[in-house]
């Protein structure tokens, strides 16, 4: 399939980042990554979320919770704790596969200096994914954008480094109708490979939502801007 294809992608060493808009599936989207790359042993670091509800969700999906490390309290030095977790995971689980739920926890929104604080982390995430040959996968923002068509990579919010310095950036999209003047968002899903430095390939990816797993589908080829890998 094209996602799979796309997981086949994923590499040692590489910085992935998933984005898109907020309440369209991002968490969601990494949920489904976990499920379908078992191999990895896949380790969540949630700064957002509390250990117990990463565990509901997982169970509420009829999935097993994946290992997790998550702080009590915003690490110090944030960037340390998470390099410590990354070698924890690869001695004692042989973890290659790291998930870190947000980016803007570990740059809140009023630092100062935004656009250049965020990129000493882009960097230094890659750094730890180079140094432990690990894949990182760091869900980020978006701002504010029309929610009747897909967002792209200049929508990431408050930094052009963090495309910049990803290897690979994800965009989850819910798709969105207006009906009776409203906007109604539908369990129809686009991922959208935005940039792939590794094969240079990008495109779209019709997934549909339902019973808590994502399965592809055929959506109309003009109305979706699908692409073919």
């Amino acid at each position: 399939s094209k996602l799979d294809e796309i997981l086949g992608g994923f590499r040692e060493e590489q910085l992935i980042v998933v984005s898109g808009l907020t309440k369209h599936g991002k968490t969601q989207m990494c949920m489904e990554l976990t499920i379908r790359m078992p191999d990895t042993h896949p380790v969540w670091l949630p700064f957002e979320e509390s250990a117990r509800e990463l565990v509901r969700k997982f169970r509420d999906r009829g999935q097993d919770p994946p290992l997790f490390y998550t702080p009590q309290s915003l690490p110090t030095n944030t960037m340390t704790w998470i390099e410590k977790k990354v070698i924890e995971g690869r001695v004692k689980y042989d973890s290659k596969l790291f998930f870190i739920d947000h980016l803007h926890f570990l740059v809140p929104f009023s630092s100062d200096r935004l656009d250049t604080r965020i990129g000493q982390v882009m960097r230094s995430l890659k750094g730890i994914a180079k140094r432990n040959g690990v894949i990182i996968v760091l869900l980020a923002h978006v701002r504010k954008a029309n929610m009747l068509v897909i967002p792209d990579i200049d929508d990431l919010r408050d930094a052009s480094s963090i495309a910049q310095e990803a290897d690979t950036v994800l965009m989850v999209w819910r798709r969105t109708e207006r009906k009776d003047k409203k906007v109604v968002i539908t369990d129809g899903t686009v991922l959208s490979v935005q940039a792939n430095r590794r094969t240079g390939k990008t495109g779209n990816v019709d997934l549909v939502f339902t019973n808590g797993r994502y399965l592809e589908v055929e959506f109309n080829q003009e109305e979706s801007g699908n692409v073919e890998f």
